[in-house]
Formats: structure tokens, C-alpha cells, sequence
């Protein structure tokens, strides 16, 4: 029996072709966010020097040693040179000074993790480095893995993607980290405490409530064939871009013409053109920046340029002066990606604890949650509103409008609301009951008073 070609949107499936887009040099990073105390950073910190190299927040390092890779100190460098550049120039100031752009202490592994996929065709090594950042105010500690990829396939990037939506286990793939006994980590939050508890940290006082992780992609000399003004060798196919944007595997398969493929590749909202030579493209949890071949030529041109024009400024000149090791981080990108994902934490951390009264069964434990909840809250409130002001007003000039839909901020912040707005109206509802009910108490006294 000859079954008649399969078609796909008018395509047949046999004709299809499986070859894929292979990058010549990539970087990949996936950045997490997990709760800690200061008291567990404190003691994590001074118990991890052998294994970290710290810096305090003016950038110098601490607690170093000349065994020290100068590879690793040049990366924590980066961060030094993007924070001053971005987060030193402020829109406006408040009344009582300069206002704190919250600068984090940022540390580095001084090894490479070094993480196996184990796949049923074939196995990938992927050699992370690993930088910290632990945001005191906050309470956070957020993480960021990042490695260069030679020679990968468009596949087996959506893949790398992808993984920090699976849980091993179920999926038939594993993933070894290393530091342990070969046994294989169901998902990326499991392999980051896998390496804190390997830099001795107890990962019983980390908090983790299913925050979803963010992934960075750079690519050099490729673009998409919408971005028109890159100066790149090899054009990305709409569907290839869909694929890669939006991690879908089945990139072959859809329909460029389709409304939702045409709004997510069509979306000025979540693009970030500012230069000729770079175009950013976001999604909720991800980043795809596209760069010209020539980049680095044109920032130095420039600089160079307005050297003899102006003069020599050092923050400037060494913020273009830098070819980044860390991806996204060259345009600010990834400082803003950072305050965005701890924006989101403590919106989180709010709703949680909005809904956790609204939630509990029995009455009385309702009550409790929601007058504990009442001490909270001020606190959380000021931190989301610290957030808000130092992404409008020291990263104003890469924040166009698509930091307010990383991790669906304005989804969520819009459940908080109308909690909010619950728990106010039962708030009335319930002072209005108790009034009555004194008044009701008042008036029998009253009346007893009198008889």
C-alpha cells in the first residue's frame, strides 16, 4: 500500500528539508534567581573563597590570589565597565542625592562546570562558567551559566533552550553535572545547587518557588532576514527565527503566515534596534541577539571619533573599548534582564503571600495569614518601587517597553491588583461588621442600662 504524500500548510512533508543552520561561534547563557538570607550569603561567602573569586561592589576584588585566572578577573571586569557605563548615569536624582542603583557583590567560579547531556543519538559536554550576583536589598542571589559554542546546529541550540523546561527524567535524556556521583540533575535548578553545594553553600536555605530561568543567545554574523541594516553573511528563514525566539522545535513545520508566527516575529514591542550593528529580539524568558560582522570595527571607529572630537572620557572609551565574554552584556542588556528577573521575584514573593490568606481553609488561620501578611507587604511594596525607579532612570535608554513583558510582569502585576483590590473590599466589608456589631453590643448595654 503507497500512502499519499503528507501535506503541511500546502507543503509536502517529504520534500521538507532537514538540513539546519549551523553557527560558527554562539554564546548561550541561562540566568536564575533563588532566595537567600543575608545571614546563609555571609556565611556562604566567607566558606566559598577557595572556590569563588569575589568582588565587592566597586569592582575590586576580594579575597584573591595570584593563582587566580586572569580570564576569570577580565569577566568580572565586564560587569564593572557595564554597571558604571549604564547604571553611574542617572535621569534624575532624588531630593536627598544620587539615587542607589543597586549594584550587586558579583562573584565567579574559579573552575569551569563542566554539564553532559546524555541524549539517545548522541552526547554534548558544555563547558559553563558560572557568575553570581547576590542583590543584598533583596535577598536574592541570581545565577548566570555561560559557554561559547563552536560549530552548533540551530537544532541542538533550541535544544540547549529548551532546557530549562524539562525535567530530565520524564524526557528520556540526562543531564550529569559535575561535583557528584554521576547520578543525572532533573532540571537546571537542581543542577545550580548542585554547584553552590559544591562551593559550600547549604541549599536548604535557598528558596526557590518555580521562577523561571532566562536564556541568552549571541550570535555573530548572522541575521534575520527582517533586520536588513546587519552587515551578515548568512540570513536566518522566518521559520528559523520563529524556531529560535520562541525555542520551538517544530520550526520546520509552521506556518509562516499564521497570525501568532507573524506577531511574535513581526513584534516591534519585544525588539531592541538601537545601532546598526546589533538587533535584540525577546520573548517572555529569552533573548536572541543578532550582531554584524563587523562590530567591533564600527564601535572602535566611533570611539576613536569622538575621542579626537570631543575628548577622552575613560568610563566611555572602555565601555566600547571591550569585546564581552558574557553574552548580552555589551549593550546593557543583560543588567537590565537581571532587574527585570528580581522585579518579578518580589512581585512574586507578594502575590504569594496575598494569596496564601485568601487560600487557607480553616478561618482562623485566614486571619493569621492575612494580618501576617499586612507586616510584609510595606517592604515588598518599597522594593518593587526601588526596582521601577533604576530601570527608568539609570537604564531608561535600553528599556523600551518590553522590559514591562519579560516573565509576564504585567500579567502578574495585574493578579496582584486585583488582590488587592479583594482584600481591600473585604477589609471595609469587615470594619463595617465589626462597627455594626459594636454598635448592636452598645445599644443592648444601653438598653440594659436603663431597665
Amino acid at each position: 500500500m503507497i500512502l499519499p504524500p503528507y501535506t503541511w500548510h500546502g507543503e509536502n512533508i517529504e520534500t521538507i528539508s532537514i538540513n539546519e543552520t549551523r553557527f560558527k561561534h554562539a554564546k548561550f547563557g541561562l540566568l536564575g534567581a533563588f532566595g537567600l538570607k543575608k545571614k546563609h550569603f555571609h556565611r556562604f561567602k566567607t566558606a566559598s573563597n577557595q572556590k569563588i573569586i569575589w568582588s565587592d561592589k566597586l569592582g575590586g576584588v576580594a579575597g584573591g590570589s595570584h593563582q587566580d585566572s586572569e580570564e576569570k578577573r577580565k569577566i568580572l571586569h565586564e560587569f564593572v565597565i557595564v554597571e558604571k557605563f549604564f547604571l553611574d548615569k542617572q535621569l534624575f536624582v532624588g531630593y536627598r542625592g544620587v539615587i542607589d542603583p543597586c549594584k550587586p557583590m558579583r562573584g565567579i567560579l574559579r573552575e569551569d562546570c563542566s554539564v553532559k547531556l546524555e541524549l539517545s543519538s548522541r552526547n554534548r559536554k558544555f563547558n559553563f562558567k558560572v557568575c553570581l550576583a547576590y542583590f543584598d536589598m533583596n535577598e536574592v542571589l541570581e545565577l548566570l551559566l555561560f559557554c561559547d559554542l563552536d560549530s552548533i546546529g540551530l537544532d541542538d541550540l533550541i535544544f540547549l533552550k529548551q532546557a530549562k523546561w524539562y525535567r530530565s527524567e520524564a524526557e528520556g535524556w540526562r543531564m550529569i553535572a559535575p561535583y557528584s556521583d554521576g547520578s543525572h540533575c532533573r532540571t537546571i535548578a537542581d543542577l545550580c545547587a548542585v554547584i553552590l553545594a559544591s562551593c559550600q553553600l547549604d541549599t536548604s536555605a535557598l528558596q526557590q518557588q518555580g521562577w523561571p530561568f532566562f536564556d541568552f543567545i549571541e550570535i555573530e554574523n548572522v541575521r534575520p532576514c527582517k533586520s536588513v541594516q546587519l552587515k551578515a553573511d548568512h540570513v536566518l528563514s522566518d521559520r528559523e527565527f520563529f524556531g529560535l525566539v520562541t525555542g520551538d522545535e517544530g520550526y520546520r513545520l509552521v506556518d509562516v503566515k499564521a497570525d501568532y508566527v507573524k506577531s511574535v516575529i513581526d513584534d516591534k514591542k519585544m525588539q531592541f534596534v538601537g545601532r546598526k550593528y546589533f538587533f535584540y529580539q525577546f520573548s517572555l524568558t529569552s533573548c536572541v541577539g543578532f550582531f554584524s560582522k563587523d562590530r567591533h570595527l564600527v564601535r572602535k571607529k566611533w570611539s576613536d571619533k569622538y575621542r579626537y572630537s570631543v575628548g577622552y572620557i575613560p568610563s566611555l572609551f572602555e565601555y566600547t573599548g571591550f569585546k564581552n565574554s558574557v553574552p548580552c552584556i555589551q549593550d546593557g542588556i543583560l543588567l537590565l534582564v537581571e532587574r527585570c528577573l528580581l522585579r518579578y521575584v518580589k512581585l512574586h514573593q507578594l502575590y504569594s503571600s496575598l494569596e496564601a490568606g485568601r487560600l487557607a481553609q480553616h478561618w482562623l488561620k485566614k486571619k493569621c495569614r492575612w494580618i501576617g501578611s499586612i507586616w510584609r507587604e510595606p517592604g515588598l511594596f518599597k522594593e518593587l518601587d526601588t526596582l521601577d525607579i533604576i530601570i527608568d532612570n539609570a537604564l531608561w535608554i535600553i528599556a523600551h517597553g518590553y522590559e514591562e513583558l519579560l516573565f509576564g510582569y504585567n500579567n502578574l502585576r495585574d493578579k496582584v491588583d486585583r488582590c488587592i483590590e479583594r482584600r481591600s473590599k473585604h477589609f471595609y466589608q469587615t470594619v463595617i461588621l465589626i462597627i455594626t456589631i459594636v454598635g448592636v453590643v452598645l445599644a443592648f448595654f444601653q438598653i440594659i442600662g436603663r431597665v
